[in-house]
Protein backbone atom coordinates (compact mmCIF):
# COMPACT_ATOMS: atom_id res chain seq x y z
CA UNK A 1 0.00 0.00 0.00
CA UNK A 2 2.58 2.21 0.68
CA UNK A 3 4.86 1.60 -2.60
CA UNK A 4 1.54 2.15 -4.48
CA UNK A 5 1.06 5.36 -2.29
CA UNK A 6 4.32 6.95 -2.89
CA UNK A 7 4.51 6.03 -7.01
CA UNK A 8 0.65 7.94 -7.21
CA UNK A 9 2.26 10.93 -5.87
CA UNK A 10 5.80 10.58 -6.81
CA UNK A 11 5.59 9.67 -10.60
CA UNK A 12 9.55 8.56 -11.77
CA UNK A 13 10.77 10.07 -8.21
CA UNK A 14 9.17 7.03 -6.51
CA UNK A 15 9.71 6.41 -2.99
CA UNK A 16 12.38 3.26 -3.63
CA UNK A 17 11.39 -0.20 -1.92
CA UNK A 18 14.52 -0.76 -0.11
CA UNK A 19 13.45 2.46 1.84
CA UNK A 20 10.25 0.27 2.95
CA UNK A 21 11.58 -2.39 3.63
CA UNK A 22 14.14 -0.94 5.74
CA UNK A 23 11.89 0.99 7.80
CA UNK A 24 9.77 -2.82 8.49
CA UNK A 25 12.89 -4.40 9.43
CA UNK A 26 13.92 -1.74 11.36
CA UNK A 27 10.25 -1.58 13.30
CA UNK A 28 9.90 -5.40 13.31
CA UNK A 29 13.32 -5.88 15.01
CA UNK A 30 13.62 -3.16 17.51
CA UNK A 31 13.84 -4.19 21.09
CA UNK A 32 11.18 -1.38 21.71
CA UNK A 33 8.55 -3.70 20.69
CA UNK A 34 8.24 -6.68 22.77
CA UNK A 35 8.78 -4.01 25.72
CA UNK A 36 5.35 -2.58 24.85
CA UNK A 37 4.06 -5.88 26.20
CA UNK A 38 5.33 -5.16 29.20
CA UNK A 39 4.63 -1.33 29.25
CA UNK A 40 0.29 -2.10 28.63
CA UNK A 41 0.60 -4.77 31.41
CA UNK A 42 2.14 -1.85 33.77
CA UNK A 43 -0.32 0.55 32.34
CA UNK A 44 -3.12 -1.48 32.44
CA UNK A 45 -2.58 -2.33 36.75
CA UNK A 46 -1.62 0.87 37.19
CA UNK A 47 -4.73 2.25 35.59
CA UNK A 48 -7.06 -0.11 37.74
CA UNK A 49 -5.30 0.85 40.97
CA UNK A 50 -5.15 4.93 40.43
CA UNK A 51 -9.13 4.67 40.28
CA UNK A 52 -9.49 3.81 43.85
CA UNK A 53 -6.27 5.80 45.02
CA UNK A 54 -5.31 8.21 42.76
CA UNK A 55 -8.34 9.69 40.62
CA UNK A 56 -9.90 11.37 43.40
CA UNK A 57 -7.01 13.04 44.75
CA UNK A 58 -5.81 14.45 41.83
CA UNK A 59 -8.70 15.50 40.79
CA UNK A 60 -9.57 17.15 44.03
CA UNK A 61 -5.99 19.61 42.99
CA UNK A 62 -6.78 20.21 40.04
CA UNK A 63 -9.89 22.36 41.36
CA UNK A 64 -7.40 24.66 43.20
CA UNK A 65 -5.27 24.89 40.27
CA UNK A 66 -3.89 28.07 38.88
CA UNK A 67 -5.67 29.56 35.78
CA UNK A 68 -3.04 29.98 33.93
CA UNK A 69 -2.45 26.25 34.09
CA UNK A 70 -5.90 25.36 32.95
CA UNK A 71 -5.58 28.26 29.94
CA UNK A 72 -2.10 26.25 28.84
CA UNK A 73 -3.46 23.01 29.46
CA UNK A 74 -7.05 24.25 27.32
CA UNK A 75 -4.32 25.40 24.31
CA UNK A 76 -2.66 22.25 24.42
CA UNK A 77 -5.69 20.24 24.33
CA UNK A 78 -7.17 21.86 21.29
CA UNK A 79 -4.36 21.54 19.37
CA UNK A 80 -3.86 17.72 19.84
CA UNK A 81 -7.60 16.70 19.85
CA UNK A 82 -7.86 13.90 17.24
CA UNK A 83 -10.30 15.88 14.62
CA UNK A 84 -7.05 18.14 14.27
CA UNK A 85 -4.06 15.79 15.00
CA UNK A 86 -5.73 12.95 12.34
CA UNK A 87 -5.85 15.33 9.00
CA UNK A 88 -2.55 16.87 10.11
CA UNK A 89 -0.70 13.71 9.76
CA UNK A 90 -2.60 12.88 6.50
CA UNK A 91 -1.29 16.35 5.48
CA UNK A 92 2.29 15.47 6.16
CA UNK A 93 1.92 11.97 4.48
CA UNK A 94 0.79 13.93 1.29
CA UNK A 95 4.36 16.33 2.08
CA UNK A 96 6.61 13.59 2.38
CA UNK A 97 4.95 11.97 -0.62
CA UNK A 98 5.49 14.56 -2.52
CA UNK A 99 8.77 16.10 -1.39
CA UNK A 100 11.39 13.67 -0.52
CA UNK A 101 13.86 15.13 1.92
CA UNK A 102 17.17 13.74 1.95
CA UNK A 103 17.78 14.12 5.19
CA UNK A 104 14.43 12.61 6.34
CA UNK A 105 14.08 9.76 3.54
CA UNK A 106 11.85 7.63 5.77
CA UNK A 107 9.38 10.82 5.96
CA UNK A 108 6.98 9.37 4.28
CA UNK A 109 6.40 6.04 5.93
CA UNK A 110 7.31 6.88 9.35
CA UNK A 111 4.32 10.20 9.11
CA UNK A 112 1.90 6.73 7.59
CA UNK A 113 2.66 4.70 10.46
CA UNK A 114 1.96 7.35 13.16
CA UNK A 115 -1.15 8.09 11.22
CA UNK A 116 -1.92 4.12 11.48
CA UNK A 117 -1.45 4.24 14.84
CA UNK A 118 -3.27 7.43 15.64
CA UNK A 119 -6.60 6.49 14.06
CA UNK A 120 -6.35 2.93 15.20
CA UNK A 121 -5.84 4.01 18.50
CA UNK A 122 -8.83 6.55 19.03
CA UNK A 123 -11.14 4.47 17.09
CA UNK A 124 -10.68 2.32 19.77
CA UNK A 125 -10.30 4.45 22.38
CA UNK A 126 -14.34 6.20 21.13
CA UNK A 127 -15.48 2.37 20.90
CA UNK A 128 -14.76 1.69 24.88
CA UNK A 129 -16.11 4.99 25.70
CA UNK A 130 -19.66 4.31 24.65
CA UNK A 131 -19.24 0.78 26.31
CA UNK A 132 -17.56 1.69 29.44
CA UNK A 133 -19.86 5.06 30.14
CA UNK A 134 -17.67 6.69 32.64
CA UNK A 135 -18.26 9.75 34.08
CA UNK A 136 -16.15 12.45 33.64
CA UNK A 137 -14.75 14.62 36.37
CA UNK A 138 -16.64 17.61 35.76
CA UNK A 139 -19.63 16.11 36.06
CA UNK A 140 -19.02 16.04 39.73
CA UNK A 141 -20.34 12.55 40.17
CA UNK A 142 -18.08 10.71 41.50
CA UNK A 143 -14.77 8.53 40.12
CA UNK A 144 -17.24 5.29 40.58
CA UNK A 145 -19.56 6.91 38.37
CA UNK A 146 -20.61 4.30 35.46
CA UNK A 147 -23.17 4.60 32.91
CA UNK A 148 -22.50 2.31 30.06
CA UNK A 149 -24.09 2.62 26.54
CA UNK A 150 -25.23 5.95 27.96
CA UNK A 151 -24.34 7.88 24.54
CA UNK A 152 -23.81 10.66 26.39
CA UNK A 153 -20.16 12.97 26.27
CA UNK A 154 -20.29 13.59 30.24
CA UNK A 155 -19.91 10.01 30.18
CA UNK A 156 -17.38 9.71 27.95
CA UNK A 157 -14.34 9.59 29.95
CA UNK A 158 -12.59 6.54 30.17
CA UNK A 159 -10.37 5.76 28.19
CA UNK A 160 -9.47 9.27 27.08
CA UNK A 161 -8.79 8.90 22.41
CA UNK A 162 -6.41 12.12 22.73
CA UNK A 163 -3.84 10.29 25.13
CA UNK A 164 -4.30 7.09 23.05
CA UNK A 165 -3.94 9.24 19.95
CA UNK A 166 -0.62 10.76 21.62
CA UNK A 167 0.68 7.54 22.44
CA UNK A 168 0.16 6.16 19.24
CA UNK A 169 2.22 9.07 17.22
CA UNK A 170 4.80 9.43 19.84
CA UNK A 171 5.85 5.33 20.17
CA UNK A 172 5.93 5.68 16.75
CA UNK A 173 8.28 8.31 16.03
CA UNK A 174 10.24 7.11 19.70
CA UNK A 175 10.91 3.62 18.19
CA UNK A 176 11.73 4.64 14.64
CA UNK A 177 13.95 7.55 15.96
CA UNK A 178 15.09 6.78 19.51
CA UNK A 179 17.42 9.42 19.88
CA UNK A 180 14.46 12.02 20.55
CA UNK A 181 12.44 9.50 22.36
CA UNK A 182 12.56 11.07 25.94
CA UNK A 183 11.19 13.96 23.97
CA UNK A 184 8.90 12.37 21.94
CA UNK A 185 7.14 10.48 25.46
CA UNK A 186 7.49 14.02 27.41
CA UNK A 187 4.79 15.46 24.89
CA UNK A 188 2.94 12.99 24.86
CA UNK A 189 2.37 12.96 28.99
CA UNK A 190 2.05 16.89 28.55
CA UNK A 191 -0.97 16.26 26.08
CA UNK A 192 -2.36 14.00 28.79
CA UNK A 193 -1.97 16.18 31.90
CA UNK A 194 -3.90 18.52 29.96
CA UNK A 195 -6.83 16.38 29.43
CA UNK A 196 -6.80 15.93 33.71
CA UNK A 197 -5.94 20.14 34.53
CA UNK A 198 -9.01 20.48 32.35
CA UNK A 199 -11.14 17.88 34.42
CA UNK A 200 -12.33 15.77 30.93
CA UNK A 201 -10.49 13.44 32.48
CA UNK A 202 -9.18 10.82 35.24
CA UNK A 203 -5.55 10.04 35.49
CA UNK A 204 -6.64 6.21 35.03
CA UNK A 205 -8.60 7.84 31.88
CA UNK A 206 -5.51 9.07 30.45
CA UNK A 207 -3.28 5.92 31.71
CA UNK A 208 -5.51 3.25 29.37
CA UNK A 209 -5.42 6.07 26.56
CA UNK A 210 -1.80 5.48 26.69
CA UNK A 211 -1.78 1.38 26.63
CA UNK A 212 -4.14 1.66 23.50
CA UNK A 213 -1.95 3.60 22.04
CA UNK A 214 0.95 1.38 23.03
CA UNK A 215 -1.20 -1.47 21.99
CA UNK A 216 -1.88 -0.06 18.42
CA UNK A 217 1.93 0.16 17.98
CA UNK A 218 1.99 -3.20 18.71
CA UNK A 219 -0.45 -4.83 16.35
CA UNK A 220 0.97 -2.79 13.49
CA UNK A 221 4.53 -3.57 14.49
CA UNK A 222 2.97 -7.18 13.88
CA UNK A 223 1.42 -6.23 10.31
CA UNK A 224 5.19 -4.73 9.47
CA UNK A 225 7.29 -7.57 10.93
CA UNK A 226 4.84 -10.27 8.61
CA UNK A 227 5.03 -7.73 5.76
CA UNK A 228 9.11 -7.62 6.17
CA UNK A 229 9.18 -11.61 6.31
CA UNK A 230 7.02 -11.64 3.09
CA UNK A 231 9.29 -9.46 1.12
CA UNK A 232 12.24 -11.44 2.55
CA UNK A 233 10.85 -14.20 0.91
CA UNK A 234 10.64 -12.94 -2.39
Amino acid sequence: MITHLSSLFLGNRMLPLTDISRLTAKISSHPSRPRLIWQMACLFLISGLSIYFLDQELAAWVETSPRYLIEVGRLISAATDPIVMIPLLAIACLFFAVIRLPWLILGFPMTVWALVNATLATAISLLLKLTVGRARPETALGHLSFHPLSFQDAFQSMPSAQSALASGVVMSFAILTPRYKQLFIAGGLIVCGSRIILADHWLSDTMLGWAIGCGSVFLTALVFKARNADWQGR
